[in-house]
């Protein structure tokens, strides 16, 4: 009797490999997917062992396929169509509030699209491939909130250990005043009658919030270490890497007057710490991450000295 309840008029069956597949919502054809180890990262391009790998041989089409659900890389079934200027502050806060398991993939600005080119077609290819790449994040997204209502769910019948509601962390509009982004990494600063010294303390804020809930991922960390990490850990605080942790710099978008958190590839990783003085450097020695900020401190190192006189 349930059967026929449902819509079957867009659905579609194949038998591929002798094992036979029905959806009900989706009557294209499609290749069966490989099968992949948990730890297997499908972000990472494919390369055999005597050639480097290139980030421009991923395909967002590689993504638009059936894959078998695993945990960690379940959310890239979620695609959504449309774009946003903060994919990347809003799942991170999801991601951390809501204890959701998932892998984070590349920015899209990773493929070049910011850089300069010789030629107009490497131009083209890069801004293409970061265009294409934003869908990526919007599954990541649209996985994240389903997470959230799900946990929400869950948590109904005991108040007290009730989360915040995942739409708590959209801004309305999308882009939040200076003084009440509360679960947001980007900043307003249209006003341009602002004084430096207003915005500098506007991103101070920000940054502030940022790290009080980014502390409950670190505590969690703490928790569960080992000795071995703990000690690695510790190392890493005593002298922080410059190679191998990565680098996040929050920049104004000229466009909409907002500052974003963008993470550098590793081949500017130490030519970005040295733009910035030490003051403008914050580092994470839990999850081994600068965030570097020109509003974060004075761009003078001498500044530093003068204090400690």
């Amino acid at each position: 009797m349930l059967h026929r309840l449902i819509d079957h008029t867009h659905g579609g069956v194949q038998i591929l490999n002798g094992r036979i597949y029905y959806s009900p919502n989706s009557c294209r054809f499609v290749e069966e997917p490989p099968f992949r180890s948990s730890v297997e990262n499908p972000f990472v391009p494919f390369s055999d062992a005597s050639s480097p790998r290139n980030i421009m041989d991923l395909d967002i089409r590689d993504y638009m396929c059936p894959q078998w659900w695993t945990r960690p890389w379940g959310w890239i079934s979620f695609f959504w169509s449309n774009l946003d200027n903060q994919l990347n502050v809003i799942t991170y806060f999801l991601q951390s509030h809501f204890e959701a398991p998932a892998i984070r993939p590349m920015n899209p600005w990773a493929f070049g699209y910011k850089k300069v080119f010789p030629c107009e077609a490497m131009m083209m290819r890069a801004i293409m491939k970061s265009w294409e790449w934003f869908s990526v994040w919007v599954a990541l997204l649209s996985f994240l909130i389903a997470q959230a209502e799900v946990k929400e769910e869950e948590l109904k019948p005991y108040p007290y250990l009730a989360k915040k509601n995942w739409a708590a962390f959209f801004p309305s509009p999308m882009i939040p005043e200076a003084d009440s982004a509360d679960s947001s990494s980007t900043l307003d600063v249209s006003d341009t009658q602002g004084t430096v010294s207003t915005h500098q303390e506007h991103v101070l804020s920000i940054w502030q919030k940022f790290s009080e809930a980014r502390k409950v991922l670190t505590q969690r960390m703490e928790q569960t270490e080992t000795e071995r990490q703990r000690q690695t850990r510790l190392d890493r605080a005593r002298k922080p890497p410059t190679k191998s942790a990565k680098v996040f710099r929050w920049v104004k978008d000229d466009v909409t007057n907002i500052y974003i958190r963008e993470q550098v590839s590793k081949k500017w990783r130490e030519d970005t710490l040295g733009d910035y003085s030490a003051k403008q450097t914050r580092y994470d020695s839990f999850l081994n991450e600068y965030d570097c900020c020109s509003a974060f401190g004075s761009d003078d190192e001498s500044d530093e000295n003068d204090e400690d006189d």
